[in-house]
């Protein structure tokens, strides 16, 4: 048994799914989230443990594929594995299946450890890399991630507050919540004619309960292909960034 991987059954519930009954992305994400976070549990390093040393995970890039869809009670196979560590970065992926194999999504995602009182980055120690049965030794792998295009022209924008439900165990908006906000900006006949194809996010800056922020989205139309490249860029109430993302529509 490899300790840094870790797989999971999940049923779509009515919930997590669209008016297609297609699995919703963010609900994907959840699964990705959820399953990262019980493996850390199992390994010994989970929320208890992190809550008494003053630390936390937050995450820093997604880079998700999506190659078919889940609908409502599909079950679905989970698996993640904790790549790879180096200094402050901890590197993980993410696979989902269907029930015949048929892969659903597959992701890469960037975590940094926090020391939560004075919100910095930490090094990543060997006892965490032991926890999840990597050896310093064979630690040393990374995940490459794609540079994100900044937006140029805003195409439709949307302002949202942040609520109670949307903050997390670490005290700031829950990484999937951008998410739902990315694609809340983006046009309803594209999100209902077209396949999301692949989701790249860069989370920039934390924010909090109570705050303003703005999805803006600029829209770039192959002709070819006619997939529909999406630049999007979330900004606090202060005009700072605090995520960008880009998003693929066939």
């Amino acid at each position: 048994m490899n300790e840094n991987i870790y797989t999971k059954e999940y049923e779509v519930r009515y919930y997590e799914i669209d008016s297609k009954k297609r699995l919703l992305k963010s609900s994907l994400l959840n699964y990705f989230t959820d399953i990262s976070t019980i493996h850390s549990i199992e390994r010994g390093v989970g929320i208890d443990y992190l809550e008494k040393k003053r630390l936390g995970w937050v995450i820093s890039k997604y880079d998700i594929e999506f190659f078919n869809e889940g609908y409502y009670m599909d079950k679905l196979k989970v698996s993640t594995e904790a790549y790879g560590f180096k200094k402050y970065f901890a590197y993980r992926t993410f696979k989902a299946e269907g029930e015949d194999s048929s892969v659903i999504a597959r992701g890469n995602a960037l975590f940094m450890l926090i020391d939560m009182e004075k919100r910095r980055m930490l090094r990543i120690g060997e006892d965490m890399m032991m926890a999840y049965g990597v050896s310093p030794e064979e630690a040393d792998r990374q995940l490459d991630f794609e540079r994100i295009e900044g937006l140029e022209k805003i195409a439709y924008q949307v302002d949202f507050q942040v609520r109670y439900t949307d903050i997390d165990t670490n005290g700031h908006v829950n990484n999937v919540k951008y998410l739902d906000w990315l694609i809340e900006a983006i046009p309803l006949e594209i999100i209902n004619e077209k396949s999301l194809r692949r989701i790249k996010m860069d989370y920039i800056k934390e924010c909090f309960y109570g705050e303003t922020i703005t999805s803006r989205v600029q829209l770039i139309e192959e002709e070819e292909s006619k997939e529909i490249k999406v630049i999007h860029s979330i900004i606090n109430e202060a005009g700072k960034e605090v995520t960008r993302g880009e998003t693929y529509w066939i």
